[in-house]
């Protein structure tokens, strides 16, 4: 018999939110019987100059629209908080966090993931960079730190090596390639100013 508390799924999620994720709630309140119909929203976005017509639910991620609806896997899924920067994507030529950005907010927006920066076969300058000073070791935040380097050098705010590593602290290496990153990246900044 159903649970007289939870006579409903809103009344369900509504009490377990303080605990969960939306999207956590709904998987447990189906897992007790308590169907619930997700509402959906239909969105435009181009992602790496492709147009997509998509139909999302209200409560997802950019980043898992990337990941799971997309399948563009290159964006890595960190801590899911912010504060890892492996899921940075450049939204509108700005660097941003797709772990924080719900899909739906972004209606409209120019996303450019990892898959993006090449042209063809002919990799970004960052890219290149990356592979001459071995700025990676397990690889997992490269794709996050390659498009916050290029959002980075967009703004224009860095010229020295310390404000390098000032605007790149939101991305975290735990391999300790750090320097070699910081290296790549004045290897771009240099070759600009040229």
């Amino acid at each position: 018999p159903p649970d007289p508390l939870y006579t409903c799924p809103s009344q369900f999620t509504e009490h377990f939110s303080q605990f969960f994720y939306p999207s956590q709630c709904y998987s447990l309140a189906s897992r007790f019987g308590r169907e619930t119909k997700k509402p959906m929203v239909m969105i435009e976005l181009t992602i790496n100059k492709h147009k997509h017509k998509l139909t999302v639910d209200p409560r997802t991620t950019l980043l898992d629209l990337l990941r799971e609806e997309i399948e563009l896997t290159g964006t890595k899924k960190g801590c899911d908080h912010g504060q890892c920067g492996a899921c940075t994507v450049l939204i509108d030529g700005k660097r941003m966090n797709s772990c924080l950005q719900l899909a739906v907010s972004k209606d409209g927006s120019d996303i450019t993931t990892i898959e993006g920066l090449a042209e063809g076969e002919r990799l970004h300058a960052l890219q290149v960079a990356f592979l001459r000073h071995d700025a990676f070791q397990c690889g997992y935040c490269t794709p996050g730190q390659i498009c916050s380097a290029l959002g980075m050098i967009q703004e224009k705010q860095a010229n020295t090596r310390e404000e390098v590593r000032e605007l790149m602290s939101g991305n975290l290496c735990r391999c300790s390639a750090s320097p070699n990153i910081i290296d790549a990246i004045m290897d771009v900044l240099t070759q600009e100013e040229q």
